[in-house]
């Protein structure tokens, strides 16, 4: 079964990704102790407020803005929008 929406995709892939982050975390501290964690274990942390603001921009605008975009329209494509449609405003 395939997943019909973007947004359900991330949602998802943000699970999965925080799931094996979070076992990484736990085995990283089980093998060396809090206080010998290194950079990159720290990092981690960083990685996951940095991909959890990029899926929860994804969830937006799919949901609430229903994926239209028109930032990579021609000046005269914009223009020739319809200001009564959804992507005009």
């Amino acid at each position: 079964m395939a997943v019909k929406s973007p947004a359900v995709e991330g949602l998802i892939l943000l699970s999965v990704s925080l799931l094996v982050i979070a076992l990484r975390f736990y085995v990283r501290t089980e093998a060396v102790g809090w206080r010998r964690l290194a950079a990159h274990d720290h990092l981690m942390i960083l990685i996951v407020v940095a991909y959890s603001a990029l899926i929860a921009t994804l969830y937006f605008s799919i949901v609430h803005c229903h994926g239209l975009a028109n930032s990579y329209m021609a000046e005269e494509e914009r223009i020739s929008l319809d200001p009564e449609s959804d992507e005009y405003s």
